[in-house]
């Protein structure tokens, strides 16, 4: 309730300020101090998605006893409308698909004195507050430019801009970042934002890290943040998070290890996770580039007893690279000629002409286990598209392929899935029948 008073306040106090306060426009034409026409000219520089909107050619904001002024950058954007507004909006306008939109960042520059102003200044402002879903907070920047600044502004962005701008002095910024980690708004936009900046900081902002995570209730996005520490400390902490008996941490730092570039020292996290099937396709990753043979029979038993098909897939294929007998490369070539959403860049769809020659030569091959995995990759192939021609072209390879070879491996899987994947091998066990 006090928010949103002050919000109103706020808004009620930005009007009758407006005949004081020039728009853009007018501030070509008005006498501006150059001073703070130069440092606005830095600020519009670094944020070149929100263009100056307002500015004051007089100072009009007060900050313990001294005279600031009020600067407001707008960024615009368009939004579709919904499927109903489309329909009632009034013919005749333009644009009818889409509703412009738009939101301010205010800020205030107070000139440099010998007075020295505190960090808690910025709570003597009245500020602007933005109905937005990131949350924002009053923040003192620091000084830079001939002046001290001040804003309401997010966590992450207040950081970049100081950053960028050279400010120097303001509110602790490692501890702003901090408290993003536990920022609850929309879409955990704060939280996923401040998770790489940490790094920035070298052993203070490791130090901080793990204190937050020893401390907090929540540690999942501070584990998440020594991704970004390449080091043998941040490695080896990450290591003993791992080993933790809690459930949260556990798989908050095998989140974090799988992360590349892997880190060699945790082998034994990438194989317990092979074997607890967490985090399956990275640690095959893992696995195939520092070539850990050792692997092979826990990457054996996820082929068994997969937990899903992706890691089913991922293994079979690791298993035949990593044992020196990979899949033969023309077959593969072959299936990204039948699935051309696989390949990295995005293809025509292939010919009538294409796809028989890709599926002879997938069904002649020597390799009959490695036609049979992708006979079945292909059938059970998923994708928010029709995926019908694919699975098809799948199936049709596992009906040519020797029965001896396709059904042990679909009697398998069929044993060893979840519950949930059972019934798509069941579909192509019927198909084959």
């Amino acid at each position: 309730m006090y928010q949103i008073r002050l919000s109103m306040l706020s808004l009620a106090l930005l009007c009758l300020f407006g005949t004081a306060r020039l728009s853009a426009e007018d501030a070509k034409a008005t006498k501006v101090p150059v001073a703070l026409q130069n440092a606005v000219d830095s600020l519009t520089a670094t944020l070149r998605h929100w263009p100056l909107k307002h500015i004051d050619p007089e100072p009009t904001v007060v900050v313990e006893g001294q005279r600031g002024y009020r600067v407001v950058l707008r960024h615009t954007w368009q939004e579709p409308l919904i499927v109903m507004q489309r329909i009632q909006r009034p013919s005749g306008q333009d644009d009818p698909d889409f509703v412009t939109k738009h939101t301010d960042w205010h800020f205030v520059l107070v000139p440099v004195s010998e007075t020295k102003l505190s960090p808690e200044a910025k709570r003597e402002i009245l500020w602007h507050v933005p109905d937005e879903k990131e949350f924002r907070l009053p923040v003192a920047l620091g000084e830079g430019h001939g002046f001290v600044w001040f804003s309401y502004a997010s966590i992450p962005m207040q950081d970049v801009l100081r950053v960028r701008l050279m400010l120097t002095g303001g509110d602790d910024r490692l501890q702003l970042l901090l408290r993003g980690l536990t920022v609850d708004d929309d879409g955990i936009s704060t939280r996923l934002s401040v998770v790489p900046m940490f790094v920035q900081f070298g052993p203070a902002g490791f130090t901080a890290l793990d204190k937050a995570i020893r401390t907090s209730d929540d540690p999942t996005y501070a584990i998440r943040s020594l991704i970004y520490f390449r080091d043998a400390q941040a490695t080896a902490r990450l290591i003993e998070l791992y080993e933790s008996p809690k459930a949260d941490v556990h798989r908050a730092a095998a989140y974090a290890l799988i992360h590349q570039p892997f880190r060699p020292a945790a082998k034994a996290a990438y194989l317990d996770m092979l074997d607890e099937q967490l985090q399956v396709t990275r640690a095959l990753q893992a696995c195939l580039e520092f070539g850990w043979k050792d692997a092979l029979p826990l990457i054996e038993r996820v082929i068994e007893k997969p937990s899903s098909l992706r890691d089913y897939r991922d293994a079979y294929k690791t298993y035949r690279q990593l044992s020196g007998n990979p899949i033969d490369a023309k077959i593969l070539a072959a299936a990204d000629v039948i699935d051309p959403y696989n390949r990295i860049a995005r293809a025509a769809l292939p010919t009538e002409e294409a796809l028989a020659a890709a599926r002879r030569t997938i069904i002649e091959t020597a390799d009959v286990k490695g036609a049979a995995f992708i006979g079945f990759s292909l059938a059970t192939y998923t994708t928010k598209g029709n995926s019908g021609r694919i699975n098809q072209e799948g199936i049709a390879i596992l009906h040519a392929l020797p029965r001896p070879v396709v059904e042990p491996m679909l009697n398998q899987l069929l044993q060893g899935l979840e519950e949930s994947d059972r019934p798509k091998v069941l579909k192509i066990l019927k198909q084959l029948q």
